[in-house]
């Protein structure tokens, strides 16, 4: 028969307790995972947008008295794509603006005459009194290469002076 001595149970308490404690372990493990998880809601909650800051809404420029008279003769043929440059009215600004496409001052400038004469061959005989906007492109800007009076139409002057 089977004696039981200490030499016997020995393994078998191991194997008991081991047993007895992996039990336990899994069962606290179990309980801790099902209380410990949050219901997660069905569907996402929709945020309402609200803007804290309004939209911006363009204001007229003021124009000289002429400006209407000198925007109809070239208005119809906006905008106009050439070589080196874009012609725009921008209705709600009110303004003319014309992009140049130029990677140097000296192109800037030969870029820009070649834009007021073809403006003045629609008809414009004062080319001041359209205020143009003239945009060089964004190497001209971020080199700042660019003289700020050459982004005046040729024979105009800034319309705010500087105070000394």
């Amino acid at each position: 028969m089977f004696k039981l001595t200490l030499t016997n149970i020995k393994p078998l308490t191991i194997l008991t307790s081991l047993t007895v404690v992996l039990i336990i372990t899994g069962l606290l493990s179990l309980i801790f995972i099902k209380y410990s998880r949050q219901p997660s809601p069905a569907s996402p909650t929709p945020i309402p947008y609200n803007p804290s800051i309004p939209p911006l809404k363009g204001r007229e420029l003021k124009q000289p008295p002429n400006f209407e008279k000198e925007l109809e003769k070239i208005k119809k043929y906006l905008p106009y794509d050439s070589e080196g440059f874009r012609i725009e009215y921008r209705q709600t600004l009110k303004m003319v603006s014309v992009n140049i496409l130029a990677t140097n001052p000296d192109d800037f400038i030969k870029t820009r005459q070649k834009a007021e004469n073809f403006i003045k061959s629609l008809g414009v005989q004062d080319l001041c009194t359209l205020n143009i906007f003239w945009m060089p492109s964004q190497d001209l800007i971020i080199n700042k290469s660019l003289d700020p009076k050459e982004t005046i139409t040729t024979g105009c002057f800034p319309s705010v002076n500087p105070k000394s």
